[in-house]
């Protein structure tokens, strides 16, 4: 099977990487070629766009801004779905978005400015529909051959947070999705696709994330505090989706089936 590698081997792709292969708490494993994770799509070169229409690419979610996409418009493989799930702008301050007592326990230790952009893009109701959207693409990418990819312009903070809500559905193992959150560092590092995959390869669980954690980009503390976040306001990841970005049971076993072997 082509492009196995977490990093996907395009010419202009931006921080392009597979979500299939994770393992989940219950013993399954996400499929492959079903749902990517990236930035830009502006910079594709003819080849890229060949490559991702033989994946099986078939719907793209853009978490950017109109703005931002105005400044750099998509390119898509011929009949790719568009779907627009802006999550900025922020609408409200995170005391309005949380009430006092969870505002509380979240600022308990201080928030920084990241840290606090962070559970915004949680919680502000415009972020909220954005991230239902997206889940809302992904439960009907039904189609066996088919994959779906979220982006934003660096892949890294909005579609950073759209991997750990997806993959935290799914009940896929913490260490994991930090991992995967983690991988971004790697991808804005000066390493070929080939280097990227011997890392990934090579160093595994807190290794891993600790070598991760030397490159300028995402942190540790930025996936520590979405833990908090969704821990403190509904318990879980599945519970969170559940009662923020209204992604129903039903939907919840669609996705299941759809994403996991």
């Amino acid at each position: 099977m082509k492009f196995l590698e977490r990093f996907l081997n395009l010419e202009s792709g931006v921080n392009f990487r597979e979500l299939g292969g994770y393992q989940t708490l219950d013993g399954h494993t996400t499929k492959w070629h079903k749902a990517l994770r990236c930035g830009s799509m502006s910079y594709l070169s003819t080849s890229d766009l060949r490559k991702l229409a033989e994946y099986g690419l078939s719907c793209v979610v853009d978490l950017r801004s109109e703005s931002e996409r105005n400044y750099g418009p998509d390119k898509l493989p011929e009949g790719t779905k568009h779907v627009l799930a802006s999550v900025y702008p922020l609408e409200h301050s995170l005391l309005e978005d949380v009430g006092i007592a969870k505002y509380s326990a979240l600022s308990k230790n201080g928030l920084g400015f990241a840290e606090e952009t962070y559970v915004k893009m949680l919680v502000d109701p415009h972020a909220r529909e954005a991230y239902g959207k997206m889940f809302q693409a992904l439960v009907e990418n039904d189609e066996e051959g088919k994959s779906l990819a979220f982006h934003c312009v660096a892949g890294k903070d909005r579609t950073g947070i759209g991997a750990f809500l997806f993959l935290g559905l799914l009940g896929v193992k913490r260490q994991t999705v930090l991992e995967d959150f983690m991988l971004t560092n790697l991808a804005f590092s000066e390493k070929t696709a080939k280097e990227q995959n011997a890392i990934v390869q090579n160093a595994q669980g807190d290794e891993l994330a600790e070598r991760l954690n030397s490159y300028l980009g995402v942190r540790k503390e930025h996936f520590l505090i979405l833990e908090k976040t969704v821990e403190i306001l509904s318990g879980s990841v599945r519970d969170f989706c559940f009662e923020y970005l209204n992604v129903s049971k039903d939907d919840y076993e669609k996705m299941r089936l759809n994403y996991l072997e």
